[in-house]
């Protein structure tokens, strides 16, 4: 079932750093003044939806329809997921949405809190920067 054009701007305004018909229009390849139009009309195209979802890693399903499942990643690791994290992420976004600063503030203390994570990302950097230097050398 397809929501409101509202319905779906508010998902896409918690879920992203879009807040303006601007910037929507920017994503999406037209003008501010369409997009206004098609509010009025209550429509809001699928390929809209498509673009905002490849960019944000977000399920073009959920942005329609307001479905369960949010995310490519929330599919593939369906039941994986914790709570918790879904908790941290929405709050995070808030507090990112009234200081922008909040999001390095909450990397450097959440790892300084979880040594063990900040290892892990470590290795896992170290790991992909091998790889890609491994691919780069079979090219040449």
């Amino acid at each position: 079932m397809q929501m409101s054009f509202e319905q779906i701007w508010e998902r896409i305004k918690k879920r992203t750093d879009i807040r303006t018909f601007s910037e929507l229009a920017d994503l999406v390849g037209t003008t501010g003044p369409y997009i206004s139009r098609k509010k009025k009309e209550n429509d809001f195209p699928v390929i809209w939806a498509f673009e905002i979802a490849q960019k944000y890693k977000l399920s073009t399903d959920w942005i329609m329809t307001g479905g369960e499942t949010r995310s490519f990643d929330a599919q593939k690791n369906y039941g994986q997921r914790l709570e918790i994290t879904e908790q941290i992420e929405e709050w995070l976004i808030e507090e990112i949405r009234g200081n922008p600063k909040r999001k390095d503030w909450f990397e450097v203390e959440f790892e300084k809190a979880f040594e063990e994570f900040k290892k892990w990302k470590e290795e896992k950097e170290e790991s992909a920067a091998a790889e890609a230097y491994s691919s780069s050398r079979k090219v040449a």
